[in-house]
């Protein structure tokens, strides 16, 4: 193969492969696989179950809204829609006047291996998002929908594969985590969702 050129990257090589580069440069052919499309919601009791909407009072403690793994997950989509019976401002949440007061925290649980370490996504630990406009400086990808009389749904989606140029992969046991402890009781509805492949 002296002399030839090969440019495989993102070409699909048939179905569920793609030929790709390692961060030297090297070929990879990635196999067929068993993986599946989903789409998880982040709720309180962390296994998928339960109440999807995160619309209520977590004021009084720090709540954890999470979704915990029990096998290879390849995130590509974390999805957020915050619905309100009223027109948004840049400094609501929702509808919420003002915003919050402590913000929303995005985490990766790293689960056993990791010693149950939670690594903070998105530099929310540093900027909880607390106001409307905080969701722009994160993604562009930010819409805002007119239903009829002041009725608004503002939707926030993190495409990671487009933005960060790979997946965002979770193993056995670890864990997204979004981090609530403020009221967000008024709200119509408030969830937080996760799209991608589940291997099994």
């Amino acid at each position: 193969m002296s002399g030839m050129i090969l440019s495989m990257s993102k070409e699909s090589l048939g179905d569920n492969r793609q030929g790709r580069c390692d961060n030297e440069g090297s070929v990879c052919v990635i196999p067929p696989t068993a993986g599946l499309p989903y789409q998880y919601f982040l709720t309180t009791t962390g296994n998928g179950l339960g109440a999807i909407s995160l619309a209520s009072d977590f004021s009084g403690a720090p709540t954890n809204a999470y979704y915990k793994t029990s096998t290879r997950l390849d995130i590509y989509n974390l999805i957020i829609t915050i619905s309100d019976n009223a027109n948004f401002t840049q400094t609501d949440f929702g509808a919420i006047a003002g915003g919050l007061t402590n913000g929303i925290k995005i985490y990766a649980g790293l689960g056993p291996q990791g010693g149950n370490v939670e690594v903070p996504l998105l530099s929310t630990n540093l900027r909880p998002i607390k106001r409307n406009y905080e969701w722009y400086g994160l993604t562009p990808h930010v819409s805002l929908t007119s239903f009829a009389g002041l009725s608004q749904t503002l939707i926030i989606d993190f495409d990671i594969v487009n933005e960060y140029g790979k997946v965002f992969p979770l193993d056995a046991e670890q864990s997204i985590i979004a981090k609530l402890n403020d009221n967000f009781s008024t709200l119509v509805d408030f969830t937080i969702g996760i799209r991608g492949t589940r291997y099994t």
